[in-house]
């Protein structure tokens, strides 16, 4: 995505991105994403996740749930580093849109231009109406941890938990579901798998900080090559 970024972003200044120049870009990312997962590894896995998966009492555990507070950077930490701790990781991110609500051949075509106020609108409900839920799974032998959530649950406008944006956790100590029983529920847009509440602090909206470093990077690279 950001060497896409920084390819429009030089052809809007006028300057042409050859092979050779795509490839320095590729080559720049790739060693700021190795720097990156350098980084993520060095961090570890945070304690309180640690505490939360070391649970071997439903009672303790969800009990734990209600007071912590974790973080969607906390979360990839976990992700990224769960191989320290010997687990492995999967997810999925499934979406499911209404059949009414989806955007047809005419919608691009005849709303967007002659009724643009419906097309938008109907933008609108599909974004109200939409489900996309993020599951990631851990497993270690028969031991395994599940976190799930969505885009609404994320909010914190209007949220149904009154305590606002949360996640939901489920795992080996709920002897009514299995490993599979959980993965395969979210195959489907309702489910039944009732988990603990987690409070979750999402990233921020809009990271102005990162806005300025791409858009200094922007101009170190345009001129570079304006100059070669």
């Amino acid at each position: 995505m950001s060497c896409d970024m920084m390819k429009v972003t030089l052809q809007a200044n006028g300057i042409e991105v050859t092979p050779s120049i795509e490839q320095d870009i590729l080559q720049y990312f790739k060693r700021q994403q190795e720097e990156y997962d350098l980084q993520l590894s060095r961090e570890g896995i945070p304690s309180k996740l640690l505490d939360l998966l070391s649970h071997t009492k439903k009672s303790k555990l969800k009990a734990y749930c209600k007071r912590i507070t974790i973080s969607e950077n906390e979360l990839v930490l976990l992700v990224h580093n769960c191989n320290q701790i010997g687990y492995t990781h999967q997810s999925k991110f499934p979406e499911y849109v209404p059949e009414d609500r989806r955007l047809t051949k005419s919608d691009r075509t005849v709303l967007i231009y002659k009724e643009p106020d419906k097309f938008f609108k109907k933008i609108e409900s599909i974004f109200q109406e939409r489900k996309n839920y993020m599951v990631h799974l851990f497993e270690k032998g028969k031991i395994w941890h599940c976190f799930y959530y969505t885009y609404h649950e994320m909010e914190t406008r209007n949220n149904q938990w009154m305590y606002g944006p949360h996640l939901h956790f489920v795992n080996y100590l709920w002897p009514e579901y299995s490993k599979n029983k959980v993965w395969k529920a979210f195959d489907n847009r309702e489910h039944d798998i009732k988990g603990a509440h987690i409070r979750l602090q999402p990233f921020p909206e809009y990271e102005f900080e990162g806005n300025n470093e791409f858009r200094d990077l922007s101009m170190a690279f345009i001129d570079r090559y304006k100059k070669s």
